[in-house]
């Protein structure tokens, strides 16, 4: 360890900020002990730039080591459990991985980014990689990249061999696989391509996409399972009922309404973002989205359709009023 020490001590000295080693507990006592040795090595031998800290909460994944920027080392525990980490390895950095790991240290360390990455949400990416994978490195460090870019986006790079569960966790048959925010296959394995498909994730594009694609192959019941298995309506699913094609339009409303069925706290969230859509420049939008919200019941939807009874086309109006009386019925049968 003592060469690859003395590397991570010469690029750590060229830093233009201040980093903190951020060492995360594990339920293996081994494998946090060698993390937490090297860490206080590396700050020991770059004491100038950087500092190590530990964190209070311990992960049941397993030990890891975190690269936060600025080196602040108050309230390190309250970032790792918001996710604001910037860049973190699952347990010690070995084999390649050590090339990204020296990669990390030095684009984080950057006085500034030269194009800084905005984000419409904050996304978390696991890139799980093996040692020895001579395609992982790359696509690693190109997310550390990203991550040094973006203080919304942040990055763990998981050995697999010391962490192999999550072998299973995600079904893995090969490496690299990236993983955003626990349940996105991220594809892309270029910088940019990257950065342009998890800006997509973060503003619901990836998962409007992704939700159009199965609704219109006809999956409306397993979207709407999937919604109540997760507990959440997807970022720009009610979207969908904008469609152009009818199939995903029909696809969005079948699935919305099984979902209203069976969880009164997820039709309450598809009215609250149906609501915008009444307002709508296009007739035939806002009759559809009068309609759908009619259709699932929820009473709360009433005062946002109020205001569509004086719409100037005659289609919203008849729209609205079959959705009110349907709400009304509804209401009064206790259903």
């Amino acid at each position: 360890m003592s060469l690859d020490l003395d590397r991570a001590a010469q690029v750590a000295a060229g830093l233009a900020v201040n980093l903190t080693l951020l060492v995360t507990p594990g339920p293996d006592a081994a494998q946090f002990g060698r993390v937490l040795s090297f860490a206080h090595a590396l700050a020991e031998a770059a004491p100038s730039r950087l500092c190590s800290a530990v964190a209070e909460a311990a992960d049941p994944d397993g030990a890891s080591l975190g690269l936060v920027r600025e080196g602040l080392a108050e309230g390190l525990a309250e970032r790792l459990a918001d996710g604001r980490v910037n860049i973190r390895f699952r347990a010690l950095p070995e084999g390649l991985e050590f090339g990204v790991f020296l990669a990390a240290l030095e684009c984080l360390g950057q006085a500034a980014p030269a194009e800084p990455l905005e984000l419409a949400a904050a996304v978390s990416v696991e890139c799980m990689t093996l040692p020895a994978c001579t395609h992982c490195a790359p696509v690693a460090e190109a997310l550390c990249r990203l991550a040094a870019r973006c203080p919304q986006l942040s990055v763990a790079v998981v050995d697999l061999q010391q962490a192999p569960q999550y072998v299973q966790r995600y079904a893995l048959t090969n490496t690299p696989t990236l993983v955003a925010n626990g349940r996105t296959n991220l594809h892309g394995r270029r910088e940019a391509d990257l950065a342009a498909e998890i800006a997509a994730l973060a503003s619901g594009e990836h998962e409007r996409a992704a939700l159009a694609l199965r609704l219109e192959a006809g999956e409306a019941a397993a979207v709407a399972e999937a919604c109540l298995k997760e507990g959440r309506l997807p970022e720009g699913l009610c979207r969908l009922v904008l469609a152009e094609g009818f199939a995903t339009r029909l696809g969005v409303m079948v699935a919305l309404q099984q979902v209203a069925a069976a969880s009164p706290t997820l039709a309450a969230q598809a009215v609250s973002q149906l609501a915008p859509l009444l307002r709508d420049p296009d007739p035939r939008n806002r009759g559809d989205a009068a309609y759908l919200l009619g259709e699932l019941g929820c009473p709360e939807a009433l005062p946002h359709l109020q205001p569509l009874l004086s719409d100037h086309h005659a289609e919203v109006v008849s729209a609205t009023q079959d959705a009110i009386a349907t709400l009304m019925a509804r209401l009064q049968t206790g259903r």
